[in-house]
């Protein structure tokens, strides 16, 4: 394929000389625009066209590498001249600009704080009615209300929500303490403590049938527990007893007399014994 450009060097080519780049803008309408941009262009395509049919050789490797810096040199020099006549057209309104948004910022922060704690004191006013609430409720429950059961025991995070209602949260509440204080009468339920049917529910998500179950379980387990530790303790003392005995027995001590006292019924049954058991004895009347 025929080269259809030659670079020979940078001022054969259609860039204008790099260093007497000097970028005008002209108001258009309503908008800026680079002088000549259009003709600029055109020349441009034309050259990328060019670029595109060019077939590389070894003999002009150097030639296209100073091409090509002096299109990354304009490149660079048009980018540098554009921020200067932006710098210089809008550096006021840039300035502004700065001052109006911050101004809007600092507007913003305190919106934001007034609303923090507008929703602080919404939250707070909710948590005092709804502990009020509990107060008034749980002495009604047989089971509650001489208990050591707190609000806290119940409570849910998302009731203090602005997005929550009040009755909503409350209905809740209700429901809650109703559990409680059915999962305590339940006669199927080992446990009577209070504060530790409402962490089962609690820990089940507040489903009565699931406590009851996590309940017993743990119950079980307890008892499984206690059984083994006496179990334990009763192989220790055996342990124990058995080492006893082997310390205190001796075997010279099996020939040593000993006197026993019986009753004058009992002497024949205990003769008996002894006979059986091959015991020399001697009766002293």
């Amino acid at each position: 394929m025929k080269n259809e450009i030659t670079l020979r060097s940078v001022g054969e080519s259609l860039l204008p000389v790099v260093s007497d780049l000097h970028l005008e803008l002209e108001l258009v309408g309503d908008h800026y625009s680079i002088v000549n941009h259009d003709e600029f262009m055109a020349e441009l395509k034309q050259l990328d066209e060019q670029i595109d049919n060019y077939e590389y050789k070894s003999e002009d490797r150097q030639d296209v590498k100073k091409f090509r810096a002096a299109v990354n040199k304009y490149s660079t020099n048009l980018n540098k001249a554009v921020k200067e006549h932006q710098t210089y057209l809008f550096g006021h309104v840039n300035e502004q600009k700065a001052e109006a948004s911050g101004l809007m910022s600092g507007i913003i922060k305190k919106l934001d704080v007034g609303l923090k704690e507008d929703e602080a004191r919404m939250k707070a006013e909710k948590a005092y009615e709804l502990e009020q609430a509990f107060k008034n409720a749980i002495v009604h429950f047989e089971h509650l209300k001489n208990s050591q059961l707190s609000f806290e025991d119940v409570q849910n995070s998302s009731w203090f929500n602005i997005t929550t209602s009040k009755t909503a949260a409350i209905r809740e509440l209700d429901e809650r303490l109703i559990a409680v204080n059915e999962l305590v009468a339940n006669i199927m339920n080992p446990e009577k403590d209070v504060l530790k049917n409402a962490d089962a529910l609690s820990r089940t998500n507040w489903n009565e049938l699931q406590a009851l179950n996590l309940i017993a379980t743990e119950h079980k387990a307890i008892e499984l527990e206690q059984q083994r530790q006496v179990e334990i303790k009763e192989q220790i003392v055996e342990k124990v007893a058995e080492k006893v005995v082997e310390e205190d027995v001796k075997i010279d001590n099996l020939d040593e007399k000993a006197t026993i006292l019986i009753h004058k019924s009992d002497l024949r049954r205990v003769e008996a014994m002894l006979k059986g058991l091959k015991v020399d004895y001697t009766v002293i009347l």
